[in-house]
């Protein structure tokens, strides 16, 4: 009651304005919503990737299978998306985790995995530290919420600083996070895990995350990302 008398007053005396036009009211506008697409159509059954016609595993998944058992994601990396994200990770837009989770737990039930636990993809102790917050763990907390399934940041580390991802190949970042990553086998034995993230572009982090989960003794590691780049 006291937590919706708080947000009641801030939103009184600094009302919300849309992320990405400033239109007083929300934090994103309708018309700016109007841009956020949903990954739908038929994809691979693995990768999630757009393909003509369902199927269980695309040529790329045949030639060159994933450590994670499925791929999916809920929006695609355009319109309001890109902007909306860099304001959550880095411009302190905390608002935005609980539309953004929202989105993601929308866009569940199109897959709905048989998960034990949704584990969000790690920051290292230090970017934590100065970015105030884990934005995946943000979205991770939004989305348990929401789809009924728990969720744990314990059971897998970022034990090796890495430089940002972005603007590598897709071989430099396979490279920068190899071994980056630890897994609690006393978490994650046993248990089919759901890898949250906030943005897919060649799967690299994903997957580096679930090799070390596999092995910690998980028997599953699946991923699930709030937008996909084309």
């Amino acid at each position: 009651m006291i937590g919706r008398w708080v947000r009641a007053f801030v939103d009184f005396v600094l009302p919300p304005a849309c992320t990405i036009c400033k239109c007083p009211g929300t934090v994103l506008c309708s018309e700016c919503a109007a841009t956020v697409t949903w990954v739908f159509g038929p994809v691979c059954d693995r990768c999630g990737r757009i393909t003509e016609q369902p199927v269980t595993a695309c040529w790329s998944c045949r030639q060159k299978p994933s450590t994670l058992s499925q791929i999916r994601a809920a929006v695609w990396f355009e319109g309001a998306v890109p902007e909306l994200i860099h304001s959550l990770k880095y411009q302190g837009g905390f608002a935005l985790a609980n539309l953004l989770g929202r989105y993601m737990s929308e866009a569940w039930p199109t897959w709905a995995e048989p998960i034990d636990f949704i584990v969000p993809v790690p920051l290292h102790p230090e970017r934590e530290k100065k970015r105030g917050y884990n934005q995946s763990a943000r979205l991770a907390q939004v989305l348990s919420s929401h789809v009924n399934h728990p969720w744990n940041e314990q059971a897998i580390r970022r034990t090796r600083f890495t430089r940002p991802q972005v603007g590598l190949s897709a071989k430099e970042r396979q490279s920068n996070l190899h071994g980056a990553f630890t897994a609690d086998p006393a978490l994650v034995a046993g248990q089919h895990i759901l890898l949250l993230d906030d943005v897919y572009t060649t799967g690299s982090t994903l997957r580096e995350v679930a090799q070390a989960a596999l092995a910690a003794g998980a028997r599953r590691v699946s991923g699930y990302c709030l937008a996909r780049a084309k």
